[in-house]
């Protein structure tokens, strides 16, 4: 069968085994955790991107710090 008769289940088990699961790395569960805030964030006047990268900066460089 052509890869592009395959249904979306057949090949996402083609791509991804069952066995072959990998842990996802904290700093992106880190950084997952705080979407949710940040979305939350935007929707408040004045807010803008740049702020928010810096703080998630700031955020990120002491998580860094305290763990070396």
């Amino acid at each position: 069968k052509a890869l592009s008769q395959l249904s979306d289940a057949e090949l996402k088990a083609l791509l991804q085994p069952p066995g072959n699961k990998k842990e996802k790395d904290p700093r992106f569960l880190d950084l997952e955790s705080l979407l949710p805030g940040i979305v939350k964030e935007l929707k408040e006047p004045h807010t803008t991107m740049e702020y928010l990268w810096e703080q998630l900066l700031t955020i990120t460089e002491n998580a860094v710090i305290s763990v070396n």
